[in-house]
């Protein structure tokens, strides 16, 4: 039971009390997610590792005519995953060629990216001959697990490549890592498969040091996990930089990897400060993830700090 305009009146009264908190410059402020750092939003760690194996392709198109008059070619394959580009090496004389070789791309969105997969003929005279090409969805490697299949080439008359694609998951478990060889191991390659993933976001630094005649740096870092090398951009003219700067590493055994970072001036070249983290320590960090600075060597007097965010997995 109602009273008569009662409804009504506690409408206007709600409405007007909202309407006064939202006119301009007011505003009600909500927070949809606790905790969350921008830079978590802005630069993700990578949703997964696809593994691609290269296992062989037949009844190539001819590109070349050799001495004897017979019709051949040299093939090899360029695989494309975003801006990542693998190439397999160069089998001569053969429309049949078979390769077995693997690769492992890290995969920050699965979402509307795809695996490029092109059949090039080896020319050294002149331009290298398309011999065709054919595209996987990288969300239908992710839905399938695995997909083991022959494809037929794309803008030629015939030719068909045999792929083995597979779709590993990042764990932020460390006792993940004892079986992860097992698991990772593709069934015939020549090239080493990595175990372990590491996400760094360099955000930024403190108190750099001044170079000479009190000039302000203009900082860049470099980050290297054994052969792997990378680079943040520069920031002119400061001595404490922000970045933001996301990297992602593939590589073997983080019980024998460290990385190393040097923060460098553009201009000179000079040596801004040093870290070396080894990586078997982030296994004893809460999922294998850190986000703290950290006190650089080598930094001069004042106590030159680096901030980073670092997340190992399996």
């Amino acid at each position: 039971m109602t009273m008569p305009g009662l409804q009504q009146t506690l409408y206007r009264t709600v409405q007007d009390v909202v309407s006064s908190l939202c006119v301009l410059p007011n505003r009600i402020s909500v927070s949809l997610v606790d905790d969350v750092m921008l830079g978590q939003i802005k630069f993700p760690s990578a949703q997964g590792v696809v593994r691609i194996e290269i296992i062989s392709a037949s009844d190539l198109v001819a590109a070349d005519v050799n001495l004897t008059g017979k019709s051949t070619s040299d093939p090899y394959c360029i695989v494309r995953v975003g801006a990542e580009k693998y190439t397999t090496k160069v089998m001569n004389k053969t429309l049949n060629p078979t390769w077995n070789e693997c690769f492992e791309t890290i995969v920050d969105q699965r979402m509307g990216q795809s695996i490029i997969i092109e059949v090039w003929d080896r020319d050294n005279s002149t331009r290298d001959d398309e011999l065709g090409l054919t595209t996987i969805p990288v969300e239908d490697v992710y839905l399938s697990g695995s997909i083991n299949s022959v494809q037929t080439l794309e803008g030629v008359k015939k030719g068909k490549v045999h792929l083995r694609l597979t779709w590993l998951d990042l764990s932020p478990n460390p006792g993940d890592f004892a079986d992860v060889d097992q698991l990772r191991r593709p069934s015939s390659s020549e090239r080493a498969i990595y175990n372990s993933y590491l996400f760094a976001r360099v955000e930024q630094a403190k108190n750099l040091m001044r170079l000479k005649f009190l000039q302000e740096p203009s900082p860049y870092c470099v980050l290297q996990i054994g052969n792997l090398v990378q680079n943040t951009p520069v920031r002119e003219k400061t001595q404490n930089p922000i970045w933001e700067s996301p990297h992602h590493f593939l590589f073997c055994n983080p019980d024998l990897q460290t990385l190393n970072i040097e923060l460098r001036d553009s201009k000179t070249e000079l040596v801004l400060g040093t870290l070396s983290i080894p990586l078997k320590y982030l296994k004893a960090e809460r999922n294998m993830t850190v986000t703290q600075p950290y006190a650089l060597q080598a930094a001069g007097p004042d106590n030159a700090t680096l901030y980073l965010h670092l997340e190992l997995r399996s």
